[in-house]
């Protein structure tokens, strides 16, 4: 990140916190107060694109809560994300300080997460390296994405489709608690081709059936004239389901927009159920399903007998 100043050591501890405020000058106050609140290490520090100010900070667990709680009282409205891990995984740090990438043990499939701004993706990347056996490739943040954030994980393809999942849902817990708004998060898992070095082998059991992402492609948009408390200001879309090889796989389904950015003609993942409730915030509203990220890239290897 050109314009964001990093410091030559790691932080001292476990906890890891970032903040994205809407202005320099309440970046700056931030700063400031989480700096003097308790002994922390700031990490990185400076204006990101859209004239944003990001802050990254860590230390022990009692101190980067403190000081990010302070940081987040003095800005008031002005904060546009935040992430605070008490115990972040290891590789994250790391991978946002150095920029490199990282091609590490042989897999077959590459897993990409991107989300609408640096700081909501920390909670999803942590979740997605703790619970499955993957390899962080790299980490972008802010800088040449218009602001975004963008990961990449590589293994075996089922321990990135856990990956993915695992992110998933760390995005729908952020939302759910009203740490940030629904976000537009965008996830895909490529697979190597069938013959290539190291691939076609542990990953083939999990093509068979369907896949835990589910798939369809945005055919329509649908206009109510009325609707329930809750789902005021919410697109509707309509949503044809698909198979993992991108075939019509049932009836149309009206969805709700948690990315904020589909569209018609889009790839998109969805939930249902539960899950598509707790996408939008009051809790619970009344939807069955809902869109929760845009698929920029697919493939699939059929295997010639699925």
């Amino acid at each position: 990140m050109p314009h964001v100043s990093l410091v030559p050591h790691l932080a001292d501890g476990p906890a890891l916190a970032m903040i994205e405020l809407e202005t320099v000058t309440c970046g700056l106050r931030a700063l400031d107060a989480l700096a003097k609140e308790a002994q922390v290490v700031v990490i990185a520090s400076g204006t990101i694109q859209c004239g944003h100010y990001l802050i990254a900070f860590g230390g022990e667990v009692e101190p980067v809560m403190r000081s990010f709680q302070r940081a987040i009282a003095v800005s008031d409205v002005r904060v546009v994300d935040r992430a605070l891990l008490a115990d972040a995984e290891p590789r994250i740090l790391p991978a946002f300080r150095d920029g490199d990438l990282r091609w590490p043990a042989p897999g077959d499939a590459l897993g990409v997460v991107q989300s609408s701004s640096s700081p909501s993706i920390l909670p999803a990347l942590d979740a997605a390296l703790k619970g499955s056996e993957v390899d962080l490739v790299e980490l972008r943040l802010a800088e040449g994405l218009g602001g975004r954030a963008i990961a990449t994980l590589w293994g075996e393809v089922h321990d990135v489709e856990a990956a993915m999942d695992l992110a998933r849902g760390a995005f729908a817990r952020q939302v759910e608690r009203g740490a940030v708004a629904a976000d537009p998060s965008r996830l895909v898992v490529i697979q190597r081709r069938r013959g290539d070095a190291a691939g076609g082998r542990r990953g083939d059991a999990l093509l068979q059936g369907v896949p835990r992402m589910k798939l369809g492609r945005v055919i329509g948009s649908l206009v109510a004239s009325t609707k329930v408390a809750g789902m005021e200001g919410l697109k509707l879309l309509v949503v044809r389901p698909l198979t993992a090889q991108l075939a019509d796989d049932g009836e149309p389904f009206v969805a709700t927009d948690a990315s904020a950015q589909a569209g018609p003609g889009d790839l998109v993942t969805y939930e249902a159920s539960r899950e598509a409730a707790l996408l939008h915030a009051p809790r619970f509203v009344p939807v069955d399903h809902a869109i929760v990220g845009i698929v920029d890239q697919h493939a699939y290897e059929d295997g010639g007998d699925r």
